[in-house]
Order: structure tokens, then sequence, then C-alpha cells
């Protein structure tokens, strides 16, 4: 009968422990963590998650993501390992995501948009790099007399471009068109959107929307809503299939009108008390998402969903809707 030997492991003191511990990948050091309360309480006494952290993000430094806001002000191992855990998953996940990176503007990219077969990106260094969605080439450079603040792909080949004064249409890399709208004073362009080959576009502080023609470079119509507030952001689209326009306002209202003549298809929508609308996305065909800014520009304020149904259908009486 074999007789079984009691083996003793002797103890260790707190820090040649914490050394030990030290040498622990994170998953090891989080499994060491939950062992024992005394080795809980070890862990969080020393400063084993920072050093987990930093070495870390020294090991992935070179890769082509920022690092934490709050890299170096943790106040505290638990909160260090909060930003460990946040930092490495977000790096695995950049690793499996991203397929390629865009280089060639020398400052931060301004405004970006998309197609079946092209992005198109601008910048602050006051150019448009057009790229084929496959191969990740950029096949032009678009130089502007300022930075772009809006992109428009009419097709994969034309791109329509708005800068502070004016709008701009490309072929290639090739200018078909420059629209200067007549500013009046010092005003500048607030907001611009555009429906097949129609720009339509509204100053700062104005509350009229000008329609242009793309391709000629005629002004078509003036649009004059019954809200006098000022314009201050735009989308067109489909909504029950019908061409509509969006327009947020100063006061925090969403007005809905006609692309054809800027007649009001619907009473005003309220947005938020107290805030410009500053972005309108329509989606699916029946919803808008908007959304004011807060006071300061510090951000944006709370999206709200509005869903636009016809005047006989039954309305859901838990989301905002709007009838026409």
């Amino acid at each position: 009968m074999t007789s079984r030997t009691d083996q003793t492991v002797l103890p260790l003191g707190d820090e040649l422990l914490a050394q030990v511990l030290g040498l622990l990948s994170g998953k090891e050091l989080a499994q060491a963590e939950a062992t024992c309360p005394h080795w809980h309480d070890l862990i969080q006494s020393h400063t084993l998650w920072q050093k987990m952290t930093e070495k870390t993000w020294r090991k992935h430094s070179t890769a082509s993501w920022a690092a934490p806001a709050v890299l170096w002000e943790a106040s505290s191992q638990k909160e260090w390992k909060r930003i460990y855990i946040s930092m490495l998953v977000n790096w695995r996940i950049r690793q499996k995501a991203v397929i390629s990176f865009l280089t060639g503007h020398t400052l931060p990219v301004t405004c970006l948009t998309a197609s079946q077969g092209t992005i198109a990106s601008g910048s602050a260094d006051k150019t448009v790099r057009v790229w084929d969605r496959k191969t990740h080439i950029c096949r032009h450079i678009l130089q502007l007399p300022s930075s772009p603040s809006a992109l428009y792909l009419l097709s994969d080949d034309v791109t329509a471009v708005t800068c502070l004064r004016s709008c701009s249409v490309w072929k290639g890399s090739r200018c078909l068109r420059t629209i200067c709208p007549n500013l009046l004073g010092r005003s500048h362009i607030c907001c611009t959107t555009v429906s097949e080959n129609l720009l339509f576009l509204a100053a700062h502080g104005e509350s009229t929307i000008h329609v242009w023609d793309l391709y000629s470079g005629l002004e078509l119509q003036i649009f004059r809503p019954t809200d006098s507030a000022p314009i201050t952001s735009l989308a067109a689209g489909t909504l029950h299939g019908q061409q509509v326009l969006l327009a947020g306002t100063e006061n925090s209202l969403m007005l809905v009108l006609r692309q054809d003549d800027g007649q009001a298809l619907a009473p005003p929508v309220r947005i938020d008390f107290r805030r410009p609308v500053k972005r309108i996305i329509l989606q699916e065909d029946e919803f808008a998402v908007a959304a004011g800014s807060l006071p300061g520009n510090s951000g944006w304020g709370a999206p709200t969903i509005v869903r636009f149904c016809k005047a006989q259908e039954q309305r859901n009486p838990g989301r905002p809707s709007c009838e026409y």
C-alpha cells in the first residue's frame, strides 16, 4: 500500500510573491486574483495591473490606434484592470476588423463618404482623396481653396464637394463646375445636402434654402419655410416613396418639405428644447434620427427618432411620429 506524502508549500513574503505574480500574463493574473482574499488584496495593493497595462501598451504601441485618454490618470488598481481589459479588447477587435488604412492626408480628415465602389475623404489639408474601395488605391486628388465640409458621390467618378463659401463638382480629378452662391455679408455655407443632381444649401444665419442644379450651375429656386428660424441642418431622401427635404432649425424644429416646391408636408416636429438641430439622418424610408447640439458646442444631445407614417396608418403611442 502506497503511503501518501504530505506536501507543504513554504509561505512567501508579500514582496517576493508580488514579484512572482508580476511575471504572469493578464489572464493568469486575473485568475490569481480570484484564488483567495489574500492574493486579491495583495494584487490590489501593489501596482501589478498598472505594470501589466503599461507593458501591454509598450508591446502594441506601434499599432494604429490611440491610447485611452485616461491611461495615465487611473487612481486605483481596479481602474488599471478595467483599462487593460478595454485596451486589449479594442486592440484585438481592430486586428481582426481593420482591412486597410488609407494614408495620404497630412492633416485631420474633416468629412467622409462612400459608395459601392468608391470612398472619398476630405481633409484640413485642403484636399479630397478619392479611393477605390476594393484595391484601396487613391485614384484622384482634388485640390481645393479651403477645407471641405461635406462630400457627396454622385457616381463612382463624380464628386460634389462643399467648402466654406462654394460647392464644386468634379469628374475624376477635373473640376466641372464651381457654384459660388451669393452669400449676404460675411455669411458662409452652414449646411448642404444632395439629391440626385440637386444641391440644397442654407447659409449661416439664414432661414431660406437655395436649390441649385449641380451640372448646369443654375440656381433653380429658393424655399422660404413658414418657420422663420435659421436653418441649421438638411437631409434629403425618400419617405414612403416621396422625395422629401428635412430641415433642422435653430429653435429645435424639424421641417418636412417637398423637394420640388418646398411646401410643408407635415407640421414641424420638435426635436429638443432650446437646442439647434445640428444633424438629421434619414433611415429605412420611414424613420429620421435627429440630434441637437449641447450649449457651448460641447457635444451632441440625445438623438430623437421620429417615425413618419401616413395619416390613415395607426400610430404607435410609445414612439414619436409625424403624420403627412
